[in-house]
């Protein structure tokens, strides 16, 4: 076999060993686009020794946390950084750091309530509302997603009914059913409802149908829902399904159906509820 490697030029091996990387890494990140090798006629990888550093790079990156995707975008920012003016790759860095920041300042309470169910703590009790909701007729699109693709379904989702509307057809706030779990590893059936004021003909992949009276238990989470945070609401949605409330200041109740979110247009008060029904 032709020995193609030389001071200059190293194969696979000798770039994982020079990096400190397994042979897997570094033909991850060739087929990922991060690192660009040379290809002899045999089709063996050939990297020029800057490749060295880029690959030490992208492993300081991974051990941060970044996920492939973001690796590339910060590359491919840094390729274009003249060395005199580093401003974009470093603004790109910072911007997504601070999100990784955001994100993990929010998941705090979420993994406090972690630990106390780990250490077999009794968890502590959210305050709930009774809300008496009548029977209502409503427009409802169901779709399935995992917890990455819930925001974009979301909008699809009332999008989708919203163009089948005009203002004077809704008779309340948009509400969303999760008749399946929606977890970061798996989809759950998901129905976004549009309350409307009299019967119509539904669009394909739409259904009109009646939803029952209920009594809700509700909590009221503050802010946009953009800006509440997955792990926020899975804290609250846990906590319903399992009976861990109180209501109105009093005992708990029996939840007894699907949890779901109740949200409200822009121009009023900025919250999403939170609600299950109770028997």
């Amino acid at each position: 076999m032709t020995n193609y490697a030389s001071a200059d030029r190293l194969t696979t091996g000798d770039l994982a060993r020079a990096a400190g990387l397994t042979t897997k890494a570094v033909r991850l990140y060739d087929e990922r686009g991060l690192l660009h090798p040379a290809r002899t006629s045999e089709g063996w990888r050939l990297f020029d020794r800057t490749q060295v550093d880029r690959a030490r790079l992208i492993a300081l990156l991974r051990s941060l946390g970044a996920p492939l995707g973001v690796v590339a975008e910060l590359l491919d920012a840094d390729d274009a950084s003249a060395p005199t003016d580093p401003g974009g790759v470093l603004g790109e860095f910072d911007r997504w750091w601070a999100q990784e920041q955001a994100t993990h300042a929010g998941r705090a309470p979420l993994a406090e309530l972690v630990r106390r169910r780990l250490a077999g703590e009794d968890l502590p009790a959210l305050a709930a509302a009774r809300r008496e909701v009548p029977e209502q007729l409503v427009l409802t699109v169901t779709c399935r997603t995992d917890a990455a693709g819930l925001p974009d379904a979301l909008r699809r989702s009332a999008g989708t009914l919203f163009e089948q509307l005009t203002p004077d057809d809704v008779a309340g706030p948009v509400f969303t059913v999760y008749r399946g779990r929606v977890t970061p590893d798996g989809d759950g059936e998901v129905e976004t409802c549009v309350p409307v004021v009299a019967p119509l003909r539904p669009a394909r992949g739409s259904v009109l149908r009646v939803e029952p009276a209920a009594t809700l238990a509700v909590v009221t989470v503050p802010g946009p829902p953009d800006a509440v945070g997955f792990a926020r609401m899975v804290e609250v949605h846990d906590a319903l399904s399992s009976g861990r409330f109180t209501l109105d200041g009093a005992g708990g109740a029996e939840p007894c159906g699907p949890n779901r979110e109740i949200t409200y247009p822009p121009h009023e008060e900025q919250r999403t509820d939170v609600a299950v029904p109770v028997g």
